[in-house]
């Protein structure tokens, strides 16, 4: 008998469905996304917010009556401004740690008095 792993709901760890099969398999990049430099990331996410706030204000020209729509496009403008908030912290975060440890590579170290 084989055992039965236990699975959450939706995709699960590994699933690469939408890669394949979905809105982003136009668009598959094939390195991982933490090999792609903080500012290099940050830029493409200044790229997607600008070109999902213009479609969402010819969406609201063109269908104001499309609720559905429009949270789904709210929604995801959302996640992409928090997504390069996150960005931010974290090079914010980066660059004090080099600071950081340059200041304290530079200063003269403590010497007990004789």
């Amino acid at each position: 008998m084989s055992k039965r792993i236990r699975t959450t709901s939706g995709g699960q760890p590994g699933n690469h469905n939408a890669l394949k099969h979905g809105f982003y398999s136009r668009f598959r990049v094939a390195r991982r996304a933490d090999s792609v430099p903080a500012k290099a990331a940050r830029k493409e996410l200044d790229h997607d917010v600008a070109l999902t706030r213009a479609t969402l204000k010819a969406l609201l020209a063109r269908d104001p009556h499309n609720i559905k729509l429009i949270t789904y496009s709210l929604s995801l403008l959302n996640r992409l401004i928090r997504t390069r908030q996150l960005l931010i912290d974290r090079e914010t975060r980066a660059k004090r740690r080099r600071t950081g440890r340059a200041t304290r590579e530079s200063s003269p170290s403590q010497m007990a008095p004789d």
